[in-house]
């Protein structure tokens, strides 16, 4: 699991890094998420996507080791980081440009992800107590 969070970590600084801001021309993909990942409107939104799926991988991983709470801030700021880092090296690519907005996105993202394994126990508790009561 932790190669997938370094998979995914290097998939963003590869994303984040090519010459142009469009994606599909670079990296080989379905016509439908092609569309879907250049389309002007999700040129933010698009950044929370891959953190997401890092703050899924890493829940799992920290639900599984029953890590403290300081853990998954610690994971949560590391994502965040990891998109600051991303950005400042746009400033270098001609092509690009840093926009702050998809830090925002990506720490939306992660924090998404990182939500889905607790949530999804809780909710799986609540039931599970709910129908022995019935």
């Amino acid at each position: 699991m932790w190669v997938a969070c370094a998979l995914l970590a290097g998939f963003v600084f590869i994303c984040s890094w090519l010459p142009k801001p469009q994606l599909a021309a670079q990296i080989p993909m379905p016509h439908l998420l092609a569309r879907w990942v250049d389309a002007p409107a999700n040129q933010n939104l698009r950044t929370a996507v891959p953190f997401a799926l890092l703050g899924f991988v890493s829940s799992y991983l920290l639900w599984m080791r029953s890590a403290p709470v300081l853990l998954w801030i610690t994971g949560w700021l590391t994502m965040i980081a990891l998109a600051g880092a991303a950005e400042i090296g746009q400033c270098f690519i001609p092509s690009r440009c840093c926009d702050l907005a998809d830090v925002g996105w990506a720490a939306a993202g992660a924090a998404t992800g990182l939500f889905l394994i607790p949530l999804a126990a809780l909710t799986w508790r609540f039931t599970k107590e709910f129908r022995t009561e019935s």
